[in-house]
């Protein structure tokens, strides 16, 4: 029933000495809309048309932050986000939409801003507060988990990762105090993951990357070493997700959730695209070109890192890339028909498998390369489409 709670205005007016003008602190409040959550600094004069320093600490000028009012401690963090101008003004966007029914403070420090204006006299305070923002709660059925990838039926003993896929956001909670590893005596495997305190998610706060503990996959490592391998080839497990984990609105989940895991062999070679086949279509057509790896690739990798490329003009091929039901064979469909002609599967280096290793590097044993420079190399796969009969 309540869709927005304020304790004063949404917009705050100041004036500014002298000038008659107003600075403007103001919250999109909208959650239909793209920037929700988006603050924005509105003042007297146009921010970008003054010269100021290459590198500003922006979050010291404008901050939002968790609760009724502003930290007294300058030391106290701020919400994550980026900052930019646009048509003078200061626009902050948080990492991750406000929490429903959680309140919200947002500041601006005049003060730090004055000294690198040539005037000191344009604003009239020390520093502005719009408090108190409450985020609209919103009514919907209960979160759920809608998978947790990798699909395939078997895992590499040395799987790195796993990506958990709910249906809403969800809460701030360390999800890591309702995840586990069952082994095939419902007993927890301890230490299994590398944690990381407020989990490692998507903008949208519904996708979660689970990693499994690198050093006690890497042989010859200290935690290898003491406490083995997570995972024993032959064996079962299950990863488990207790309901008692919140969504956004601090709602549990509908049920505890699990994903059962078979465990291969370990793989500690290179992903090789040389030994991969294509399924290739007819031209004339909006067939699926079937991509066949030597083994599963990491599913969120895959499907950012392989495109399709028109050979004679070198431009991206537009469609659609998705796994099959068993995670393993990736099928493009073209937005528009293929043509005859040559074509190449584009192949970033980077590219991972379920253990972590690359086109150019193997996790366990190797060093990563162009790791310093950022390089992004390519491995192209090149074939053909004939005219069609």
């Amino acid at each position: 029933m309540q869709a927005l709670l304020l304790t004063l205005s949404l917009l705050l007016t100041f004036t500014a000495q002298g000038s008659g003008q107003q600075v403007k602190l103001d919250f999109n409040h909208d959650p239909k809309t793209q920037n929700y959550g988006q603050a924005q600094l509105d003042l007297p004069f146009a921010i970008d048309a003054i010269v100021l320093p290459k590198h500003i600490k922006w979050q010291q000028i404008l901050a939002l932050y968790v609760g009724d009012k502003a930290p007294s401690r300058a030391s106290y963090p701020s919400i994550a986000g980026s900052y930019t101008l646009h048509q003078g003004n200061l626009l902050f966007t948080p990492r991750f939409a406000p929490v429903p029914d959680q309140s919200y403070t947002l500041v601006f420090n005049a003060k730090v801003l004055a000294k690198l204006l040539p005037g000191q006299d344009k604003l009239a305070k020390a520093s502005y507060q719009l408090t108190r923002y409450v985020a609209p709660v919103k009514f919907a059925k209960t979160t759920k988990v809608l998978r947790i990838l990798p699909l395939t039926a078997t895992v590499p003993q040395n799987v790195l990762r796993f990506y958990l896929h709910f249906s809403a956001p969800m809460s701030f909670d360390n999800p890591y105090h309702y995840l586990s590893i069952l082994d095939e005596q419902d007993q927890v495997v301890e230490n299994a993951f590398v944690e990381f305190s407020e989990g490692l998610w998507d903008r949208q706060r519904k996708r979660l990357t689970v990693f499994i503990h690198p050093g006690r996959i890497k042989r010859g490592v200290g935690p290898n070493v003491k406490q083995g391998m997570v995972f024993q080839p032959g064996h079962n497990y299950s990863l488990k997700l207790d309901k008692d984990f919140k969504d956004f609105r601090g709602v549990e989940l509908s049920a505890d959730f699990y994903k059962d895991i078979k465990v291969s062999a370990p793989v500690f070679e290179k992903i090789d695209p040389g030994s991969w086949q294509l399924g290739l279509p007819k031209s004339n057509s909006l067939q699926a070109l079937e991509i066949i790896p030597e083994r599963a690739l990491d599913s969120a990798l895959a499907l950012r890192m392989i495109t399709v490329i028109d050979a004679a003009t070198q431009t991206e091929i537009q469609g659609s890339m998705a796994f099959d039901e068993q995670g393993i064979k990736l099928r493009f469909r073209p937005a528009q028909r293929w043509q005859a002609g040559s074509y190449q599967l584009s192949i970033e280096q980077r590219l991972e498998d379920l253990a972590g290793n690359t086109l150019g590097w193997a996790f366990d044993s190797e060093t990563p390369i162009n790791s310093q420079t950022g390089e992004v190399v390519e491995h192209l796969v090149p074939f053909k489409l004939d005219h069609s009969d």
